[in-house]
């Protein structure tokens, strides 16, 4: 239960303070919110050590939880006090010691990889993919004859619509205009006749 409380008010709270600071654009808070995790780091390595020498002591959970309630609704004004008072002369003189420990730290890193790579490398599978040469004559040949099957495709579209045409236009011929489907001098027979003229040309 005390976990799920330090980690509600510890870091679940101000962690939504502090994207809500950032999305706004509020730089003070930003700042505030910044140390208060300098803090929270800070207060979260000492608690480790704390807690192994004075955790067998009756009333030491009871007045951890109550400092950090103190703490928890007062931030992040306190923490910057705390900050400006305590932790920034304490950074001062503990950052050239930080900062050569996190070089060596990374040297070190490097170093395991390089390791640990060698020893993988060897057994790692390779693969390794032939480029195949491109033959200019072959797509040539390839697209032409691509072209040549969307020209026969289009074709065979615009007879079956012609088709189509002329069988309605003499369906219409044979029935909506009955009195005149026989008749040689009707205007409409002899469109009827050019267009169907027309259509056969063009196949």
């Amino acid at each position: 239960m005390l976990r799920l409380i330090y980690f509600y008010y510890g870091t679940l709270c101000p962690g939504w303070s502090t994207l809500r600071a950032f999305s706004r654009g509020q730089k003070h808070f930003i700042v505030l919110w910044l140390r208060y995790w300098v803090i929270y780091t800070f207060f979260q390595g000492l608690g480790g050590l704390t807690d192994f020498l004075f955790s067998w002591l009756p009333l030491y959970a009871v007045l951890k939880l109550i400092l950090s309630i103190c703490l928890w609704f007062s931030v992040p004004y306190s923490t910057n006090y705390i900050y400006k008072s305590i932790a920034e002369q304490l950074f001062c003189k503990l950052g050239p010691i930080i900062e050569q420990s996190c070089l060596v730290q990374q040297r070190l890193s490097h170093q395991m990889l390089r390791f640990f790579w060698g020893v993988v490398a060897p057994f790692a599978p390779t693969n390794s993919k032939e480029v195949i040469p491109l033959d200019g004559e072959l797509l040539k040949r390839e697209l032409t004859d691509l072209m040549a099957e969307i020209d026969k495709d289009e074709l065979e579209k615009r007879r079956k619509h012609e088709l189509e045409l002329r069988n309605h236009l003499n369906l219409y011929a044979r029935q909506v205009l009955p009195e005149h489907s026989g008749n040689p001098d009707c205007p409409l027979q002899d469109a009827i006749e050019y267009l169907t003229q027309r259509l056969g040309n063009n196949n």
